[in-house]
Protein backbone atom coordinates (compact mmCIF):
# COMPACT_ATOMS: atom_id res chain seq x y z
CA UNK A 1 0.00 0.00 0.00
CA UNK A 2 2.83 2.45 0.81
CA UNK A 3 4.38 1.79 -2.59
CA UNK A 4 1.14 2.88 -4.30
CA UNK A 5 0.96 6.02 -2.18
CA UNK A 6 4.56 6.91 -3.01
CA UNK A 7 3.92 6.32 -6.71
CA UNK A 8 0.78 8.47 -6.61
CA UNK A 9 2.69 11.20 -4.78
CA UNK A 10 5.44 11.11 -7.42
CA UNK A 11 2.89 11.36 -10.21
CA UNK A 12 1.24 14.34 -8.51
CA UNK A 13 4.62 16.03 -8.19
CA UNK A 14 5.43 15.27 -11.83
CA UNK A 15 2.06 16.68 -12.94
CA UNK A 16 2.65 19.88 -10.96
CA UNK A 17 6.07 20.28 -12.54
CA UNK A 18 4.65 19.68 -16.03
CA UNK A 19 1.68 21.95 -15.28
CA UNK A 20 -0.86 19.31 -16.18
CA UNK A 21 -3.51 17.56 -14.14
CA UNK A 22 -3.58 14.56 -16.46
CA UNK A 23 -1.40 11.58 -15.73
CA UNK A 24 1.58 11.26 -18.03
CA UNK A 25 0.17 8.13 -19.67
CA UNK A 26 -2.88 10.04 -20.96
CA UNK A 27 -0.87 12.92 -22.44
CA UNK A 28 -0.61 12.82 -26.24
CA UNK A 29 2.84 12.33 -27.60
CA UNK A 30 4.71 15.19 -29.22
CA UNK A 31 4.75 13.38 -32.50
CA UNK A 32 0.96 13.04 -32.64
CA UNK A 33 0.45 16.72 -31.85
CA UNK A 34 2.92 17.76 -34.54
CA UNK A 35 1.14 15.49 -37.03
CA UNK A 36 -2.14 17.09 -36.04
CA UNK A 37 -0.61 20.56 -36.52
CA UNK A 38 0.67 19.59 -39.97
CA UNK A 39 -2.78 18.33 -40.96
CA UNK A 40 -4.46 21.52 -39.73
CA UNK A 41 -2.04 23.77 -41.56
CA UNK A 42 -2.28 21.77 -44.74
CA UNK A 43 0.04 21.79 -47.72
CA UNK A 44 1.28 25.14 -48.94
CA UNK A 45 0.83 26.90 -45.62
CA UNK A 46 3.76 28.42 -43.79
CA UNK A 47 4.34 27.23 -40.28
CA UNK A 48 6.89 28.46 -37.77
CA UNK A 49 8.95 25.34 -38.47
CA UNK A 50 9.25 26.16 -42.18
CA UNK A 51 10.53 29.74 -41.78
CA UNK A 52 14.17 30.62 -42.27
CA UNK A 53 15.78 32.58 -39.46
CA UNK A 54 16.91 35.33 -41.83
CA UNK A 55 13.61 35.50 -43.69
CA UNK A 56 11.38 38.42 -42.63
CA UNK A 57 8.01 37.52 -41.17
CA UNK A 58 6.21 40.31 -43.03
CA UNK A 59 6.39 41.60 -46.58
CA UNK A 60 9.28 43.91 -47.40
CA UNK A 61 6.73 46.46 -48.67
CA UNK A 62 6.47 47.69 -45.09
CA UNK A 63 9.81 49.45 -45.47
CA UNK A 64 8.39 51.41 -48.38
CA UNK A 65 5.30 52.20 -46.31
CA UNK A 66 7.37 53.49 -43.41
CA UNK A 67 9.34 55.77 -45.77
CA UNK A 68 6.09 57.06 -47.18
CA UNK A 69 4.74 57.49 -43.63
CA UNK A 70 7.86 59.49 -42.73
CA UNK A 71 7.34 61.68 -45.79
CA UNK A 72 3.67 62.19 -44.90
CA UNK A 73 4.60 63.06 -41.31
CA UNK A 74 7.19 65.58 -42.46
CA UNK A 75 4.70 67.19 -44.84
CA UNK A 76 2.04 67.38 -42.14
CA UNK A 77 4.48 68.89 -39.65
CA UNK A 78 5.52 71.54 -42.21
CA UNK A 79 1.87 72.36 -42.84
CA UNK A 80 1.23 72.61 -39.10
CA UNK A 81 4.16 75.04 -38.68
CA UNK A 82 2.83 77.13 -41.56
CA UNK A 83 -0.63 77.30 -39.97
CA UNK A 84 0.90 78.27 -36.60
CA UNK A 85 2.91 81.09 -38.23
CA UNK A 86 -0.19 82.39 -40.05
CA UNK A 87 -2.23 82.28 -36.85
CA UNK A 88 0.48 84.13 -34.90
CA UNK A 89 0.65 86.79 -37.65
CA UNK A 90 -3.15 87.22 -37.57
CA UNK A 91 -3.05 87.62 -33.77
CA UNK A 92 -0.31 90.24 -34.09
CA UNK A 93 -2.33 92.12 -36.70
CA UNK A 94 -5.37 92.06 -34.37
CA UNK A 95 -3.32 93.49 -31.51
CA UNK A 96 -1.96 96.22 -33.79
CA UNK A 97 -5.47 97.06 -35.03
CA UNK A 98 -6.81 97.27 -31.49
CA UNK A 99 -3.89 99.46 -30.47
CA UNK A 100 -4.47 101.80 -33.43
CA UNK A 101 -8.19 102.03 -32.65
CA UNK A 102 -7.43 102.74 -29.02
CA UNK A 103 -5.05 105.55 -29.99
CA UNK A 104 -7.60 107.01 -32.40
CA UNK A 105 -10.27 106.84 -29.72
CA UNK A 106 -7.92 108.51 -27.24
CA UNK A 107 -7.12 111.36 -29.67
CA UNK A 108 -10.82 111.86 -30.38
CA UNK A 109 -11.58 112.09 -26.67
CA UNK A 110 -8.69 114.48 -26.05
CA UNK A 111 -9.68 116.87 -28.81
Amino acid sequence: MEDREREASRENTDRKIRGSDRPSSSRPSVQSSSNKRARLEGPGSTSANNLDADEPLEDSDEDDDSDSDDDDTAALMAELQKIKREKAQEEQEKVCSISKLSMIHFFIIMS
